[in-house]
């Protein structure tokens, strides 16, 4: 085609050579296959986003994009062939033609445009110019004629498409020949001094939608709809990434304990293992397309007269259409409700509002309710979300709310809409405290655990400010991504004054239409935020998302975790590695050295280090896994047995390759590799009666893996106490009943096997197991002025640790009062019976709510390590941690 052709070396001003080109373009457009030019001028040109296109063509939005994909695939390739490129005048050959064939304005921003995306930049252009720009030459792997093919294709179709758009013409300006200089103004938000500072910039694999801090702080999740991503926040260093092939891995959350990952999907929510981001499970609602997850608090049941952790699960997500709650005990078995807020054929109020909080109680959720035909529009409300609690009303909003954050003591539930306020709720009488109004519209918030500060991701309006000032300002189709934070503390009935801090303002390109994400680490010192628009998804090439990381100016640099500071988990049991170097601390499991320094931390119930020092087992909630023990890394992961009944606590064999697992009344041993059960222990009792149960669930080996203690289980029918089981035989050889007055609480073997210690409230009794027979028992008693709570026999059997909680009297000798505990360490000589040595320093010389409930000597006897957490007399409101130290010794 010779005229064609002719277009390779120059582009003749005459009004056929203009024609003819759009003949071309036309004669292209037509020749594509219905369904892919039907993407093209749906979305290029009439700039419907693909989720739109989609509701007007019937079919999935992952079809949209894949047909809309293709067709400037194929456009470019087919215009190209036919020798449409850039001459060699460049733009001055162009912009006259390009003036004749369309109106002034549309020409110029469509040069603009072509020109600054060819350039890599980022153009102040209308959303339909800067689509098809942008659209088409993402797909262009010729940049020698981007320039051209993006200003012909936005000049010749947008002319020629009316028939299919109805679109009006646009006059030129009177001054379009000599347009004013446009610059951006930036909306009106009262900066306070900025205390706030960009620390990193994070880019990921897709625009990225959502944020969230493992309760450690360790650990940061992002999900950017086809990937969820961890990383580390210490280095900000990729830890894994999961693929999601459905493409909805929208919203991210942490499970309390930090053990699991739940990640949106079209259908549900996948469970994924929070140290290496393996799928472990599917919960499944089909097509519930949600953007938004939460664990809720497993909740708190009496067994036996005694408050306790239940071990069911329960897991909320949901859209703007409406919220679902999983619950299980049973992962094979998953029941649920659900809430409807739209019904069908009404659509939500905002497409992408799906607000989300957890009271920490779990008692509610602050989500969106149900459609009000009175006001025209769904409430927003504390939903008792099957808890049994009343539902609470939270009237205010003129906007439809979009986010919500609840606060860690759950006094104080903050919202935000799409009109830009925030409102501050007392959430325990769920009245309205304080607003704030912000201007724009609130895509996310989030409330510090401490309380003090507040954050809010915005969307607000780019403006643009022609010179001279003669002219009016007007509201440009772009947008600043903004960052503020705010003092929450200081709200009060008039927060109008309040002062706020832009922590971050960036211009993005069209209208917004999508989510984003702020999240507070639980130190509260640094934030994360995330924006995700969906009309950046129509184009086409490879999509980077970002997510910016702030810090306080003034923040404490984060140190090691010195010793005798709190754990992150209550601590139930420890053990020093082979070398002496190392401490293992669970559950959550934690590996640190001797001067305090975390190493690293894996989920998971029951830690030990193998005979060799070289790796370490951790039983987690869904598999074991063996990690390396220098670097943590996991090596190998083993199914655990099926059912997966809920456990109180396990314990490893010396050699690694079984573990016991306490289930409340019973224990059984499993085969670490194969989670099959080995043999089955005899002598176990299932419980038919109310039994005064305690919350004391130890466990231990024998050094030489071949006895198993274990105490808090049934040693006959309706009797709690203590066993020891040969673990070759799966017979029962000793029992210790419980009586009112004697019941045991702890147990551990000398590591020559002969003796089993268990532990009382008023003394310890050494009881010989040897080989031989017993000439009494039990052969020493430890007097103590407390209840033992944790044994420790050191290597040599020459001393045992005894960790003892005592009571705290008044002076009054007629009648003293116990007016609190504290807890201490006892060190004894194993043959003579006399304390040799105590350390009272645990939780200080003060009343304390956590008992010693874990001790340890290190293999070479120069060390001791205790930890504390809780046990069957912790009264009250606990503490939310633990605490451990490392004492010296003389060996």
């Amino acid at each position: 085609m010779a005229t064609a052709m002719a277009h390779t070396t120059a582009l003749d001003s005459s009004a056929a050579e203009r024609a003819e080109l759009r003949a071309i373009i036309d004669e292209e457009l037509a020749r594509l296959p219905e369904g892919l030019r039907a993407v093209v001028v749906l979305c290029d040109l009439g700039g419907r986003s693909r989720s739109e296109a989609a509701l007007e063509l019937g079919c999935p939005e992952g079809t949209i994009a894949a047909r809309l994909h293709r067709a400037r695939k194929v456009l470019a390739e087919r215009l190209t062939k036919r020798g449409i490129a850039l001459p060699a005048a460049g733009l001055t050959v162009v912009t006259p033609e390009l003036s004749a064939a369309v109106p002034g304005e549309l020409a110029q921003t469509t040069l603009v445009a072509s020109e600054s995306f060819a350039r890599g930049g980022t153009a102040v252009v209308s959303p339909t110019v800067q689509t098809l720009a942008v659209g088409v030459m993402h797909s262009m792997k010729y940049g020698t004629f981007k320039l051209m093919l993006a200003a012909v294709l936005a000049a010749g179709l947008m002319a020629g498409a009316s028939a299919f758009l109805n679109n009006t013409a646009i006059e030129p300006r009177a001054d379009a020949a000599d347009p004013p200089k446009e610059k951006l103004v930036v909306p009106s938000v009262e900066v306070a001094s900025g205390q706030w500072k960009e620390t990193s910039v994070l880019e990921t694999p897709g625009l990225a939608a959502s944020t969230a801090f493992s309760p450690d702080g360790t650990t940061m999740l992002v999900g950017t709809g086809s990937h969820v991503k961890a990383y580390d926040t210490t280095a900000w260093k990729a830890l894994w990434e999961y693929r999601d092939e459905t493409g909805g891995a929208f919203g991210v959350a942490f499970s309390a304990d930090g053990k699991t990952v739940a990640a949106t999907t079209r259908d549900g929510a996948h469970l994924l293992n929070a140290a290496s981001g393996k799928l472990e499970h599917d919960i499944e609602e089909k097509d519930s397309l949600p953007i938004a997850v939460a664990f809720l608090p497993n909740p708190e049941v009496i067994t036996g007269g005694v408050k306790m952790i239940s071990s069911t699960r329960r897991l909320l997500f949901g859209n703007a259409g409406g919220y679902y709650i999983k619950t299980w005990r049973d992962i094979a078995q998953v029941s649920g409700i659900n809430l409807q807020a739209v019904s069908p054929p009404k659509k939500p109020e905002s497409r992408y509002s799906a607000p989300l909080a957890v009271d920490p109680s779990g008692n509610r959720v602050a989500v969106r309710g149900p459609f009000d035909p009175k006001t025209g529009k769904n409430v927003f409300w504390a939903w008792a979300a099957g808890s049994g609690a009343a539902n609470k009303l939270l009237d205010g909003h003129k906007g439809a709310v979009v986010s919500a954050a609840w606060s860690k003591d759950g006094k104080t539930l903050v919202s935000g809409d799409t009109e830009g306020e925030v409102i501050t709720w007392d959430a325990v009488a769920f009245k309205e405290k304080s607003r704030l109004k912000l201007g724009g519209r609130v895509a996310a918030l989030a409330i510090s655990p401490d309380g003090s500060r507040a954050a809010a991701a915005m969307i607000l309006p780019a403006l643009v400010k022609p010179e001279p000032a003669a002219v009016a300002p007007r509201v440009n189709e772009n947008y600043m991504e903004t960052v503020v934070v705010w003092n929450a503390k200081s709200a009060d009935s008039n927060t109008s004054g309040a002062k706020v801090e832009t922590v971050s303002r960036h211009p993005a390109g069209g209208s917004f239409e999508g989510m984003a994400s702020v999240s507070f680490t639980p130190d509260g010192q640094t934030l994360a935020a995330s924006f995700f628009n969906f009309q950046h998804l129509a184009f086409s090439g490879e999509l980077v998302g970002k997510v910016r990381i702030f810090t306080l100016k003034d923040a404490k640099p984060k140190a090691s975790e010195p010793v005798g500071a709190e754990s992150k988990e209550w601590i139930f049991d420890m053990a020093f590695s082979p070398d002496g170097k190392h401490i293992a601390t669970s559950p959550g499991v934690s590996v640190r050295n001797l001067d305090g320094k975390v190493l690293y931390r894996a989920a998971g119930q029951a830690g030990q280090f193998t005979a060799d020092g070289k790796h370490l087992l951790v039983a987690g909630e869904n598999s074991v896994a063996l990690h390396d023990a220098e670097s943590g890394k996991i090596i190998a992961q083993y199914p655990k047995p099926k059912g997966n009944v809920g456990w109180h606590s396990a314990a490893f064999s010396p050699d690694g390759k079984r573990y016991a697992a306490h289930l409340g009344f019973e224990v059984r041993i499993y085969d670490t590799e194969t989670g099959f059960e080995p043999l089955r222990l005899s002598d176990a009792f299932e419980p038919t009666a109310t039994i005064m149960a305690r919350s004391d669930r130890g466990l231990a080996w024998s050094a030489s893996g071949k006895h198993l203690v274990a105490v808090g289980v049934l040693v006959a029918n309706g009797k709690m106490g203590a066993g020891m089981w040969d673990t070759t035989t799966g017979k029962r050889t000793h029992v210790f009943e419980s009586t009112p007055n004697h019941e045991p609480i702890c147990a551990a073997f000398s590591l020559n096997g002969d003796y089993l210690a268990i532990g009382y409230k008023d003394r310890a009794e050494a009881w010989y197991v040897g080989p031989n027979e017993a000439t009494k028992n039990p052969e020493r008693i430890y007097r103590t002025d407390g209840s033992v709570t944790a044994i420790a026999y050191d290597a040599k059997t020459a001393r045992i640790a005894l960790g003892v909680r005592k009571a705290l009297k008044s002076r009054d000798d007629s009648e003293p009062e116990v007016f609190g505990h504290k807890s201490e360490v006892a060190v004894f000589d194993v043959k003579t019976g006399k304390e040799i040595e105590s350390f009272e320093n645990l939780t200080g010389n003060r009343p304390t709510k956590l008992s010693i409930t874990a001790i340890a000597f290190s293999p070479d006897g120069t060390h001791l390590a205790a930890g504390a957490g809780i046990h069957f007399s912790t009264p009250g409101q606990l503490p939310k941690s633990g605490e451990v130290k490392v004492w010296s010794l003389a060996p």
